[in-house]
């Protein structure tokens, strides 16, 4: 029970601020009706809402919750790690760095080539991350990789590698374990036979683990619309970066009515992820100019990205 007169609750926001936000939203809302008093010494944090409906940004997140305006704080950043929030946190797209990346399994050691490994990434070299959740889709992961085969077409010899990153999730007690193996077998293959013919991809599939230094150099991130996520990215984008965002959808059946035909991003949001997560990628179509993506549409997004890295 909270009795001290002194004593506040710091509630921070770990989705956008959207009209989709009712888990986050609705809960609240309740508190504030059922402990009035308690409610009183909540502070919830947010960042800044793209659509407010015509309130101010602070009005529209406290009406939301049903609390006094004077209990939301507008913060420039979500609760995400440090590196994302400083100018020179993490590399930047275009950057020359080093990334070390960890084998968590075997036959990830066994592609790396021991336990650690460490790409050096050229200044000219592209990097395209594809990182779906903790829990992405096996079949969405190995559909982006076989479409990423094509990307030979479009990456200009001697202009810097193409560097496709794969995520794939929590090998440990899962699943995913399994995922890992199919791509590192596409990858093995596809890598050799790029050097063979001088070719300039490397596809690099990588289990759980700290992805920040991928996500700050990479010029094309390819993602699912999760708060955190959007969080960093936003972040990154606000010191400037110049990346391509792309939010993966799941393919959903042929819209009936004409409207939706002609103009089908609510349809394949709505259909394809839950409401907070449509509610996300609105919130970054907007803010940063992101676009929807699926494996098929893959080689022609990454084709317009040699016009802007």
């Amino acid at each position: 029970m909270v009795d001290d007169s002194q004593m506040s609750i710091q509630l921070y926001m770990t989705d956008l601020p959207t009209p989709e936000g009712d888990h986050f939203f609705c809960p609240v809302r309740a508190l504030a009706e059922n402990s009035p008093k308690l409610c009183e010494r909540l502070i919830v944090h947010s960042v800044v809402p793209v659509d407010t409906d015509g309130l101010s940004p602070q009005a529209y997140v406290a009406q939301r919750c049903g609390i006094p305006v004077a209990n939301v704080r507008l913060e420039s950043f979500m609760p995400i790690a440090q590196d994302f929030t400083h100018a020179t946190g993490l590399p930047r797209p275009g950057s020359p760095v080093s990334i070390p990346l960890k084998a968590q399994l075997p036959r990830e050691e066994d592609f790396f080539g021991g336990e650690r490994m460490v790409l050096d990434i050229a200044a000219t070299d592209v990097v395209v991350l594809i990182m779906l959740g903790s829990q992405p889709t096996f079949d969405a992961m190995l559909e982006y990789a076989q479409q990423a085969k094509l990307v030979d077409r479009i990456a200009d010899r001697g202009d810097g590698l193409w560097w496709i990153f794969m995520g794939c999730g929590n090998p440990i007690g899962s699943d995913h374990k399994q995922l890992y193996q199919e791509l590192a077998d596409i990858a093995e293959e596809f890598n050799q036979k790029q050097k063979a013919l001088g070719d300039n991809v490397r596809f690099i599939p990588f289990t759980a683990q700290s992805a920040e230094m991928i996500m700050g150099r990479s010029d094309v991130t390819i993602t699912r619309s999760g708060g955190m996520t959007c969080g960093e990215l936003l972040a990154l984008a606000s010191r400037g970066d110049r990346r391509r965002v792309y939010i993966h959808v799941e393919v959903v059946s042929e819209p009936q009515d004409t409207e939706s035909r002609e103009d089908p991003t609510d349809n394949v949001l709505d259909g394809g992820m839950v409401p907070w997560e449509a509610g996300n990628a609105r919130f970054v179509m907007k803010a940063l100019g992101a676009r929807l993506i699926t494996p098929a549409t893959l080689l022609s997004r990454l084709e317009s990205t040699r016009f802007v890295v």
